[in-house]
This record gives structure tokens, C-alpha cells and sequence, in this order.
């Protein structure tokens, strides 16, 4: 399935996420609640490895996908 249409199946989540952020402003690099926020959905995701506390309060989510782990196939980078 195209991922516009996946995205569109998730409209009215990502707009759920992004208030709860803009509800609770953090400074850089202490942004505890936005942190855990985002992990706990990568976790309700499915996430296959969660590595956190990355300079303080950075995430590393790995999603190895179809293809597995050593895949040669696309591979993207979300920030």
C-alpha cells in the first residue's frame, strides 16, 4: 500500500500527537515528558529495538521491516 495511504489512516493520531507537544513545551535536551511520550508510541508500534537516553533525551527506534535486518533493499531515516 502506497504510504500516503497508510498515512491518511493515521490523520487524526498525528494530530492527537502533535497537540499533546505543543501542550507541554520542553527546552532542548530536557525534554523528559516529550521523550517518553514518543517512546511509549514506538513501543505501541511495535518498534523492533528502542534505545533511549541518547544525548540525554534522544530515542534510536530500529525497524528492521520486510526485508530484516541485513536488507539491501530502500531504507529511510526519520528526525
Amino acid at each position: 500500500m502506497p504510504v500516503i495511504s497508510r498515512t491518511a489512516d493515521f490523520a487524526e493520531d498525528m494530530k492527537t500527537w502533535r497537540r499533546w507537544m505543543h501542550e507541554r513545551p520542553e527546552l532542548q535536551f530536557e525534554c523528559h515528558k516529550t521523550a517518553a511520550y514518543v517512546a511509549e508510541r514506538l513501543r505501541e508500534f511495535g518498534v523492533d529495538e528502542l534505545h533511549e537516553g541518547i544525548a540525554k533525551t534522544g530515542l534510536v527506534a530500529i525497524i528492521n521491516g520486510q526485508g530484516g535486518a541485513v536488507s539491501s533493499g530502500p531504507t529511510i531515516g526519520l528526525r
